[in-house]
């Protein structure tokens, strides 16, 4: 894999032995302002318009309005958990709204990712939460019952592990859908684990007997909620699914009998990078937990099968028009569309909140880095908010260039909040592994985005720690970075509130309010931020520059 950067403990992995070259380049037009530039077209922009919204609050120092919001988001995840939600004990609901959008239901995966942020903040040990254990213990007994609950997708032993979202009570959504999405199993799985291993590293009596009676257990067929879901993402998780956002992953018809999607004869398969890198991790951490439970030929199963898919992987980065990026799904062009999409950010961001650094869709990865830059550049003409916007600079981003799901219908779409926070919590975590490494690797992948800060940058440079194409590539990123945090100051309610989308002309909140994965994905990219920032301080006390 061409990995852009590493240091001496990773040299071997990333093949990265070389020294780095010195030469110095001039200085590209740095983004330092864009951040102001961007929020100063959002204001005036809005102001002007005879939709504008109350913006007092734009004037607040920004990290006190992040943190502000960061807490409240915090907050709002409990609110869209169980009775006091009006759902069952343990389970989240997606959002309160209940028509225009209706998204009063539990979604896996939305379920799965919001308790992954809680998950990280039980295994932090700077944070002290003593609601934390109590609540994801709630969600794993609730995930349990939801695998037993059989629906149109199937029962526990024959797919219905696949089903994508249920009734608030808990019982089967029976309506059409877009079914199966075989990321939930991976996603949850990656949950379960990371408890799993939590309560074994504790080693208690009454951790060691929930672990071995609820989560994991070597026994085939799988009667056990991780082994289950190892066993479907292993057998399943590489077949024909919809994608994250509902769309098809092969060619289908509506049976209106069952309700349900099925493929026509022949279908034409397209695999989605979201779906199989969900259970590639799933995969790759279940591995280790069966081979610390003794399970060691499932644990050597399951590590052939996350590798059948890490060759898959490799399948879907592209190049086109001078620009390399990962695609979304294979065969894009079959949907009309290009194949750039949030999927692979959201997937990168999944893949560093449960390995760190150490994935194949790693944040400083040249391909990542590349594609990142392509899905922003793909909305800079898509809606009106980004028209105005200095050329670069950051935009506003949705799901992807052709959607055209509005919110509430179709027609044209509008950016999301999840999304566009997902830029600068990607380049966080980027700027926070290149750090650590010391050095930057810069690969004809990855030379467009790093040309954006260091002028005529070229693959196969190499840029050390203290060099000025260093000083220049990471505080061009950084400065980066912060603008997509002043769209998210400008766009996010003065109140706090974050719903699914914002108005593509107007910046006003659009479709299901109060989206609880929008919550988590502000709560996740503001402590990553803060983290970093942290780090930045004590570089600084050892003698280091603002961000160097």
């Amino acid at each position: 894999m061409d990995i852009s950067l590493g240091s001496e403990k990773h040299s071997g992995a990333f093949g990265l032995d070389r020294k780095p070259a010195r030469r110095w380049k001039r200085p590209a037009v740095l983004f330092a302002g864009a951040a102001c530039l961007s929020l100063a077209f959002f204001r005036d922009a809005l102001k002007t318009s005879h939709h504008a919204r109350n913006l007092s609050y734009i004037p607040r120092p920004f990290d006190q309005h992040k943190s502000t919001v960061a807490r409240f988001s915090y907050h709002k995840i409990f609110d869209a958990l169980g009775p006091s939600a009006g759902a069952a004990e343990g389970l989240f609901i997606a959002s309160p709204s209940t028509s225009e959008p209706n998204y009063f239901y539990t979604w896996s995966r939305d379920s799965a990712l919001t308790s992954l942020t809680l998950v990280s903040r039980l295994l932090d040990p700077t944070i002290i939460d003593n609601s934390l254990e109590p609540t994801i213990r709630s969600y794993a007994y609730a995930q349990i019952g939801l695998q037993h609950v059989c629906n149109p997708s199937g029962c526990f032993s024959d797919g219905g592990l696949g089903e994508p979202k249920f009734n608030v009570d808990g019982t089967a959504f029976t309506g059409g859908w877009g079914r199966p999405q075989r990321d939930g199993p991976g996603l949850r799985s990656l949950v379960l684990i990371q408890f799993a291993n939590y309560l074994l590293d504790r080693g208690l009596p009454q951790d060691l007997d929930f672990v071995s009676r609820f989560l994991y257990t070597a026994t085939l067929p799988a009667t056990s909620a991780i082994k289950a879901d190892l066993e479907y993402a292993a057998y399943n998780g590489q077949e024909n699914s919809f994608d994250l956002w509902r769309l098809m992953g092969f060619t289908c018809k509506y049976f209106k009998t069952h309700r349900i999607w099925r493929p026509t004869d022949p279908p034409l398969y397209l695999h989605k990078s979201f779906t199989l890198y969900a259970s590639y991790l799933s995969l790759t951490h279940g591995s280790a937990l069966a081979k610390r439970l003794n399970d060691t030929g499932a644990s050597e199963f399951y590590t052939e099968q996350a590798q059948k898919i890490a060759d898959t992987l490799e399948s879907f980065v592209t190049s086109s028009n001078s620009s390399t990026y990962i695609e979304s799904s294979l065969n894009p062009g079959q949907w009309n569309r290009k194949g750039i999409d949030a999927a692979l950010p959201l997937a990168v961001l999944v893949g560093a909140q449960v390995s760190g650094g150490d994935t194949p869709w790693a944040a400083h990865r040249p391909e990542v880095l590349a594609t990142v830059k392509t899905y922003v550049d793909s909305f800079r003409t898509v809606y009106p908010l980004n028209e105005r916007v200095a050329e670069g600079a950051p935009v506003s981003v949705g799901r992807y260039a052709e959607d055209v799901y509005n919110g509430t219908g179709t027609a044209k779409a509008n950016p999301w909040y999840l999304t566009t926070v997902a830029v600068p919590h990607l380049l966080t975590l980027a700027l926070e592994n290149i750090h650590e490494a010391g050095y930057i690797n810069v690969t004809a992948a990855s030379a467009p985005f790093w040309g954006q800060f260091v002028k005529g940058a070229e693959g196969g440079e190499n840029w050390e720690a203290g060099q000025p194409e260093w000083a220049l590539a990471v505080d061009g990123a950084w400065s980066w970075s912060e603008g997509f945090w002043e769209i998210m100051r400008a766009f996010v309610g003065a109140d706090g509130h974050i719903a699914e989308e914002f108005d593509r002309e107007t910046g006003k909140p659009r479709g299901a309010r109060d989206l609880t994965w929008s919550y988590a994905a502000f709560v996740n990219a503001a402590n990553a931020r803060k983290k970093f920032q942290l780090a930045a301080k004590r570089r600084v006390h050892c003698g280091g520059s603002r961000m160097n």
